[in-house]
């Protein structure tokens, strides 16, 4: 998976190259369409082969390129996955490979890299953490790029069975001088302190791995992933969700459905309220601005901290988001493709385009 840091490298490095970009859609679930994909990629090529030779181009650099990129895949060999991605020229291939999202069929020869349809994919590197805990225990997990991997968890240092007959709880009694209180009373106090150090390690844990854009999860009875929710930071919050069903029993391939389902909602909703900030400020004159228009006038000047794109925009409008999207890297913004009801909001209301201005 490439980063918005990797993009924005091969655009600049390729901008004045000729590239062969190549998305393929390899989500294929019928057997008899599991190679699909190979008349499709095979169409392409021939196109753009009898193109470069109407109009007289030397198909040099164009069948190394191609000959190159076929390596790659007879290499893969039988592609799975929802992807396939690559980029290459005459002199070498610069990314091959699958990726775990879906991507539209594109296969084209031109100068630079065509990075737009890549978008989807960044999402799928924000760090998600789940965890399911009790008062006891804290599982921590990971997912990422769709695979769901356990982690160290926690465990309170109380966590010792039935506490009202363990010989700690008999010594706190004896020791304590607290009059009328009984072994279970203290026991059970011990175990508040001890259920709360957990929550507290928890929460501390859970905001140093998510970072900045990662999202969170939590699993566990309903008592405990409320309070472990309203523990963290309220700028936090906003990224975080319980998902109800998840318990300390299940196993990871069990959890994994849940917790893709709940991060792809919770990405949406990100995005609802991202886009709901740029409308926002563009309606009160602020720092948004939304259509082709004020979009390429805030790219032309520099002014542009975050692009939005639809994902219509990108399938329909291939050339228009290739120029916006190489624009926005040139200038180090910040690039979210759009996908879902969001998507649908932003063609309505601004032909798939919006943007957050620096000033």
């Amino acid at each position: 998976m490439l980063t918005l840091e990797h993009l924005t490298r091969l655009h600049r490095d390729l901008r004045d190259k000729l590239v062969l970009s190549v998305y393929l859609d390899t989500d294929q679930h019928d057997p008899a369409q599991r190679v699909a994909w190979k008349t499709r990629f095979d169409r392409a090529l021939a196109g753009i082969r009898r193109d470069l030779e109407s109009k007289g181009q030397d198909l040099t650099p164009f069948l190394a390129a191609k000959d190159l990129l076929e390596q790659e895949l007879d290499r893969d060999g039988f592609l799975e996955g929802k992807g396939w991605v690559a980029f290459g020229g005459a002199a070498g291939v610069h990314v091959a490979g699958p990726v775990p999202f879906h991507v539209p069929d594109q296969v084209s020869w031109d100068t630079g890299v065509h990075l737009a349809p890549y978008l989807r994919g960044l999402r799928h590197l924000r760090p998600v953490v789940v965890v399911v805990a009790d008062r006891r225990h804290a599982r921590f997990l990971e997912f990422r790029e769709g695979i769901l991997t356990e982690k160290p968890g926690l465990v309170a240092f109380g966590d010792v069975g039935d506490v009202a007959d363990s010989g700690v709880a008999k010594r706190a009694a004896r020791n304590s001088g607290v009059r009328g209180a009984t072994a279970k009373d203290l026991a059970n106090r011990f175990l508040e302190v001890e259920a709360d150090r957990l929550h507290h390690a928890v929460v501390d844990r859970v905001q140093e791995a998510v970072g900045k854009e990662g999202l969170v999860l939590f699993g566990g009875p309903g008592e405990t992933a409320s309070r472990l929710l309203g523990m963290l930071e309220r700028s936090l919050q906003e990224r975080a969700r319980i998902v109800p069903g998840l318990s300390m029993e299940d196993d990871t391939n069990r959890m994994t459905q849940a917790v893709g389902d709940a991060a792809s909602e919770l990405s949406r909703t990100l995005q609802e309220r991202m886009l709901d900030e740029v409308l926002d400020q563009a309606l009160a004159n602020g720092r948004g601005r939304v259509g082709t228009r004020d979009a390429r006038k805030a790219l032309r000047e520099n002014r542009a901290d975050l692009l939005l794109v639809s994902a219509t925009l990108v399938e329909n409008h291939t050339e228009l988001a290739e120029q916006l999207v190489g624009a926005a890297l040139d200038q180090s913004s910040d690039v979210e493709l759009l996908v879902g009801p969001a998507a649908v909001r932003l063609d309505e209301v601004g032909e798939g385009l919006a943007v957050r201005l620096r000033y």
